[in-house]
C-alpha cells in the first residue's frame, strides 16, 4: 500500500523563500550558511517564517528526517539562533528562531578585532571560540592544554573578560523565548495570587487587618475589582520575570570561594593550575592557598559562559558618539569624549532596556489565558515616559559623574588612548586668561580675609591629591613607569594647565544644541545623558542619510516641517524659498519613505472634502522610516555576502587550484597570467564587498537596536 503524501525534497541550496520572506531572515540565513551549512540555514529560515514549530512540523516542512534534524537543531540552539519551549499539557517541545545568536555571528569579525585591540590575541581567541560554539565552560576550553603556564594564562584571559563584562554565565532563560518565559511568570503569579487571597475575607478588609493566619495585604481580593486583581497579578509577574532575567546564581558559582570544608573548597575553587596539575606538591600548595583564603581569582570550570552582545552594543554606541562629536565639534574634543565614554562604558545603561521590553510584555499579556499576546488593553505611552525619566535620573547617579581631573587621571594611567599631552596645548584660545587669574587672586584674598586662613584653589587641591596618590601607590608607580604619553601629575603647574584645557573641551561638548553629548550639573562636573542620546542618534543618522541620498533640498523641507509641526505645502515653499513643483516632488518622496505624513484639515462644519486643506507633519520619531531603512540595510548586507559567495562559486576551479599544497606560495610561478589577473580581481571584489557590508552594518546598528527607551 503506497502513501499518498508527497515527500518534501531537501533543497541543495538556500531556497528563494529565505530571501523573500523578510530582510532579517535573508541576512541571517546567509550568515548561518557560512558557519553552520546549507541545511542549518534552511531550518532557520523555516522557523523564521512561523512563530513556533514542533519537531514533526519542522521535519515535514524541510524534508530533513530523524537524527540529522535533531543534530541541526542542537547546533542552532547552542549558537543561540534557535530557542525552545515546552507544552506542559502535551509534553511536546516547540522551536522558534532567535536573532541574538545570528547577530553575534554577524558582528564576530568586529568583536574579535576590538577584543584583540584592547586585550590581546589570547583574549580574542577565547571570544572567537565562544561565539563559534555559542557557549562553553572554562574546563572544556583548556581540556587539551598540558602546560600549567598556558592554563594560568588562559584563566587570566577569562578573568579579564569576565571582570570587564564581555563574558557572562549562561542562564536557563537564554534558551527560551522571552514571551514564553513571561507567560510562565504570568501563570505562576496567577497561582500565587489565588493561593494567597484565599486566606482573606470581606471582614478582614473592612477591619483593615490581615487574614486569620496573617499575610500580605496585597493579596486581599474580597471586594476588589477584576481590573485591580489583573494589575496586581501583572505586577507579580513582572517582578518574577525581572528576577529570572537578572539571576546571578551562575555568576556566584563561578566566583564562589568556599571554606566550609576542605573538599568543598577544592570543588568550588577548582582553578586551572590545580585541576590540570599532576604534581602532588603543587596540589598541596594550592590546597594551602584555598585554606588561607588567598585563592581569589580562580574560576569554576563547570559553569558555561557566553559572549555578552549587550556589552558589545555599549562599545558600538560609544564609537558612534565619538564619531559624531568629531564631525560636529573637532578631533581633539572627540578624543577627550572617547576617554569619557570609555571610562563610563562598563557601568552605563544597556542599549536595549529589559524593563521597557517587560512593560510591553505586560501590556500584551492576558491574565485569564496566562500567556502573552492576547490582551486588548495595549501599551500605555505614559509608562514609557515614566521609565525614560527614571533612566535619565539613573544616568546622573553616583559614579557616573566626572570632572576634568578624572579625565586627566585616566589619561595619565593608560597608554591605550590616542590623545597625547602635546595634542592639547594650543587647542583652546583663552583671551580672558589674565582676567581669570586676577579674579582668582581676588577671590583667594577675600577668602583669606574672611576665614583667616589661606584656602587652596580647587585645581591645586586636586593636583596635590593626585600627586599624593601617585606617590603612595607603589604598584601604580611601577605600572606608570612604562607609560609615556606626556601626562605628568608631579608637575603641578602643568597639571593645572591641562585640567583647564580639558575642562574647556568638556564645556564645548555641552554647547551642541542638537545632540546632548554632555550635561554640566554643577561647575566642573558633568555626566553623559545616555537615555537622551539614544533617541537623538538615530534621528541624526536619518537626517544625514536623507541629506546624502536625497539632497540638501529634501533636508531643508524636512527641517521646515519638523520645526512647524503642521504646515501646508504653500507655506513650506515660502519658508524654504523653493518652487512649488520642487517642494511637491520632495514631499512625495518623503511620504513614500514614511518620513512625512499627510493630515486633512476640514474648513467647514460639515467636513466637506472639497473645502479641506492638506497639511504635512513628521512621522513620530521617524518610526516607520527607521524600520523601512533598517530592513533595506539588512537586505543589502545579505546581497553583499551572497554576491561574494556567487563570485567564489563561479571561480571555484581557480580557487581550488590555489588551495592545493603544491601551489600555495608559488602562485606567480605556476599560474597563467590570465589566472593571476582573475585572482587579483577576485581578491579586490571580495575586499570591496566586505567594505560595503561593514559600512551598511555601521549605518544599521543605530536603527536595529534602539527600539526600546
Amino acid at each position: 500500500m503506497t502513501s499518498n503524501k508527497k515527500e518534501v525534497k531537501i533543497p541543495e541550496e538556500l531556497p528563494v523563500t529565505a530571501k523573500t520572506q523578510s530582510p532579517s531572515c535573508f541576512l541571517h540565513s546567509v550568515i548561518l550558511r557560512s558557519y553552520a551549512g546549507e541545511q542549518a540555514a534552511y531550518v532557520y529560515s523555516c522557523l523564521k517564517s512561523q512563530r513556533k514549530m514542533s519537531l514533526i512540523q519542522v521535519s515535514a516542512k524541510t524534508g530533513i528526517k530523524g537524527a540529522t534534524l535533531k543534530k541541526i537543531l542542537v547546533t542552532l540552539i547552542q549558537l543561540g539562533c534557535v530557542v525552545y519551549s515546552k507544552n506542559l499539557k502535551t509534553e511536546q517541545y516547540f522551536y522558534s528562531a532567535n536573532d541574538e545568536g545570528c547577530w553575534k555571528l554577524t558582528y564576530m569579525d568586529e568583536i574579535v578585532r576590538h577584543i584583540r585591540q584592547i586585550f590581546g590575541q589570547s583574549h580574542a581567541s577565547v571570544i572567537q571560540n565562544i561565539i563559534l560554539r555559542g557557549h562553553l565552560t572554562v574546563g572544556s576550553y583548556v581540556k587539551e592544554v598540558e602546560l600549567k603556564s598556558e592554563v594560568e594564562s588562559i584563566e587570566n584571559s577569562f578573568c579579564d573578560l569576565l571582570e570587564d563584562q564581555w563574558l557572562t554565565p549562561v542562564r536557563d532563560c537564554d534558551f527560551k523565548p522571552l514571551t514564553e518565559v513571561f507567560a510562565e511568570c504570568m501563570r505562576a503569579a496567577n497561582r500565587e495570587f489565588l493561593a494567597n487571597s484565599a486566606q482573606f475575607s470581606k471582614s478582614d478588609i473592612d477591619s483593615g487587618m490581615g487574614g486569620s493566619n496573617g499575610g500580605n495585604p496585597r493579596f486581599k481580593s474580597a471586594g476588589m475589582s477584576q481590573l485591580k486583581k489583573n494589575t496586581i497579578i501583572k505586577d507579580l509577574a513582572k517582578e518574577r520575570f525581572l528576577r529570572i532575567i537578572n539571576d546571578n546564581a551562575n555568576k556566584e558559582k563561578l566566583f564562589k570561594i568556599g571554606s566550609k570544608s576542605r573538599d568543598e573548597g577544592l570543588d568550588m575553587a577548582k582553578g586551572m593550575s590545580t585541576l590540570f596539575s599532576d604534581d602532588e606538591d603543587e596540589i598541596a600548595e594550592s590546597d594551602k592557598e584555598i585554606g588561607g583564603m588567598k585563592y581569589l581569582k580562580r574560576l569554576n570550570g563547570t559553569v558555561p559562559l557566553t559572549f555578552s552582545f549587550e556589552r558589545f552594543l555599549k562599545h558600538q554606541r560609544d564609537e558612534q558618539l565619538a564619531s559624531i562629536s568629531k564631525h560636529r565639534i573637532g578631533n581633539v574634543t572627540s578624543m577627550i569624549y572617547k576617554v569619557v565614554l570609555n571610562r563610563l562604558q562598563k557601568n552605563s545603561r544597556d542599549v536595549r532596556n529589559i524593563e521597557d521590553i517587560t512593560d510591553k510584555l505586560v501590556a500584551d499579556a492576558s491574565v485569564g489565558a496566562g500567556s502573552a499576546g492576547s490582551s486588548t488593553s495595549g501599551y500605555d505611552p505614559s509608562i514609557g515616559e515614566d521609565l525614560k525619566k527614571r533612566l535619565e535620573l539613573k544616568d546622573q547617579e553616583k559614579g557616573m559623574n566626572f570632572g576634568a581631573v578624572d579625565i586627566l587621571k585616566e589619561l595619565s594611567m593608560s597608554n591605550k588612548y590616542e590623545l597625547k599631552k602635546d595634542d592639547l596645548f594650543g587647542t583652546i584660545d583663552n583671551d580672558d586668561e589674565e582676567e581669570y587669574e586676577r579674579n582668582s587672586k581676588k577671590r583667594r584674598a577675600e577668602q583669606e580675609a574672611q576665614s583667616g586662613s589661606y584656602k587652596k584653589s580647587k585645581l591645586n587641591e586636586v593636583a596635590s591629591a593626585l600627586k599624593a596618590f601617585d606617590d603612595d601607590d607603589d604598584d601604580d608607580e611601577e605600572k606608570n613607569a612604562t607609560i609615556d604619553n606626556g601626562f605628568d601629575l608631579n608637575n603641578t603647574s602643568e597639571s593645572n594647565t591641562l585640567i583647564m584645557l580639558i575642562l574647556q573641551h568638556l564645556k564645548l561638548l555641552t554647547t551642541d544644541r542638537k545632540i546632548s553629548f554632555l550635561v554640566e550639573t554643577s561647575p566642573g562636573h558633568f555626566y553623559v545623558p545616555y537615555t537622551v542620546l539614544q533617541s537623538q542618534i538615530p534621528l541624526y543618522h536619518m537626517k544625514q542619510i536623507i541629506k546624502n541620498v536625497l539632497g540638501n533640498g529634501t533636508l531643508r523641507v524636512l527641517n521646515c516641517i519638523e520645526d512647524k509641526r503642521l504646515i501646508e505645502e504653500k507655506n513650506i515653499a515660502k519658508t524654504v524659498l523653493m518652487r512649488d513643483g520642487d517642494v511637491r516632488r520632495i514631499i512625495a518622496t518623503l511620504c513614500k519613505f514614511g518620513i512625512v505624513e499627510i493630515q486633512e484639515i476640514p474648513r467647514s462644519a460639515d467636513r466637506n472634502a472639497l473645502r479641506s486643506v492638506f497639511a504635512f507633519k513628521v512621522n513620530r520619531h521617524y518610526l516607520r522610516s527607521k524600520r523601512i531603512l533598517g530592513k533595506c540595510l539588512m537586505f543589502n548586507m545579505g546581497e553583499c555576502l551572497e554576491n561574494i559567495e556567487n563570485m567564489k562559486l563561479e571561480n571555484r576551479i581557480l580557487l581550488d587550484k590555489i588551495s592545493r599544497e603544491d601551489v600555495r606560495g608559488r602562485e606567480a610561478e605556476l599560474l597563467l597570467e590570465s589566472e593571476l589577473k582573475q585572482l587579483k580581481k577576485i581578491v579586490e571584489d571580495e575586499r570591496t564587498g566586505m567594505a560595503k557590508f561593514q559600512r551598511l552594518r555601521i549605518l544599521g546598528e543605530t536603527l536595529w537596536f534602539t527600539e526600546t527607551v
